[in-house]
């Protein structure tokens, strides 16, 4: 199935939302389960404190973000790495939070039969 997750970081003045999305696949088998979390996408919308001071607001930003892409620039490019390490920081803490859902869900009882 697929899988949405929103979370917010700060880098510095600027304020992102993020929404986080992603494939899950979960097998069960014989009182077992496996899981799979994959294909991470999503979309960022950054808003920045500076706009609050300006008397011709901007507004947000809106950008797509592929987590594989920002996180081999991150090893390859010195710019942006900050913002990169935090919102990779944040991908990182965010699927922690799924997984342990997920496990938490999978472990609880049954509250009907199929």
């Amino acid at each position: 199935g697929k899988g949405l997750h929103k979370y917010n970081f700060f880098n510095g003045i600027n304020s992102s939302s993020i929404a986080l999305y992603f494939t899950v696949n979960l097998t069960v088998k014989d009182g077992k389960y496996r899981y799979q979390i994959y294909n991470f996408n999503g979309m960022n919308t950054n808003r920045s404190a500076l706009d609050a001071l300006s008397s011709t607001p901007s507004g947000p930003t809106v950008s797509e973000v592929n987590f594989d892409t920002e996180y081999k620039n991150l090893l390859t490019e010195k710019s942006r790495a900050k913002y990169r390490t935090k919102l990779l920081s944040g991908l990182q803490n965010e699927v922690l939070l799924i997984v342990t859902s997920l496990e938490k869900a999978m472990k609880g009882k049954s509250k009907s039969e199929f």
